[in-house]
């Protein structure tokens, strides 16, 4: 095989290992898996049996994306966007994907998710013919034609990125628009709650520093009582003061047997 010409981005390369093992290696290794490496979620015979269907076809059409969409379908794999819940295995109307590039209220695309990458996955998972009899298909395909031009939406093999032109160009800045506002709603009420949780760290953290204090406080005080017997006897340097405590401690007060006491303190 001859070399890539200088500056040629490398294609990916693809090989079946086995019957249900197909394995994609790209100029990425990070990007390179099987089947079996991707997450089968709950459904897992019917997410096994898409996935294969979606290795399959990328394994036809790959040669022909950029590097960025390749790494991007191979992206979606990984997260699981191929995966079934208990509707949609016989109807594509209800799987997550499809209800995230359609709105099924209004009965129109969600634009900003009206994506090459998105539909690959989606035929892959049902295939143009089913996808065609369902609800949501027919509108799906029509609005990724309008974003991308041509017949891409039937044939899949790459040929550019979107062109946001027109009308739907206008509904794409809108809901554009109102993405951006929800996400900045949500971006405020975070900021409320750090701003709630960083006051309530202030606070355990004053309340910690006042118990520190205060341990301080008493383990100094237990200090300074720790050698009561030392402080007591800097009360009584004094000979006298001995001889008058320790005669009160023996004989009681004074003038009770002072010659008891006298002989006591006179002993040698």
């Amino acid at each position: 095989m001859a070399d890539p010409e200088p500056g040629a981005a490398p294609a990916t390369v693809v090989e079946v290992a086995e019957e249900d093992d197909v394995v994609i290696i790209s100029d990425d290794p990070m990007n390179s898996l099987t089947v079996e490496d991707l997450p089968m979620g709950v459904l897992k015979d019917d997410n096994k049996q898409a996935a294969i269907r979606i290795i399959e076809m990328f394994k036809e059409k790959a040669p022909s994306m950029p590097r960025q969409v390749r790494d991007e379908i191979l992206d979606l794999l990984k997260k699981g966007a191929f995966h079934h819940n208990t509707s949609s295995r016989t109807e594509p109307s209800h799987h997550p994907l499809a209800e995230k590039m359609w709105d099924r209220q209004v009965k129109g695309p969600w634009w900003y998710h009206i994506t090459y990458e998105n539909w690959f996955v989606l035929v892959g998972i049902y295939g143009l013919e089913k996808l065609e009899r369902s609800a949501v298909g027919p509108g799906i395909r029509s609005s990724i034609e309008r974003r991308y031009g041509g017949d891409i939406g039937i044939d899949l093999t790459w040929r550019n990125h979107p062109v946001d032109q027109g009308q739907h160009a206008r509904h794409l800045l809108t809901q554009l628009a109102a993405k951006f506002g929800e996400h900045h709603r949500t971006a405020d009420q975070l900021q409320k709650t750090v701003n709630k949780l960083q006051k309530i760290a202030q606070k355990l953290l004053e309340q910690r520093q006042r118990g520190l204090t205060s341990h301080d406080q008493r383990a100094s005080q237990i200090a300074e009582d720790d050698h009561p017997m030392k402080n007591w006897a800097d009360d009584y340097e004094d000979d006298d003061e001995w001889e008058k405590l320790a005669g009160y401690y023996y004989f009681g007060n004074e003038g009770e047997d002072d010659d008891e006491r006298e002989n006591f303190f006179t002993r040698e």
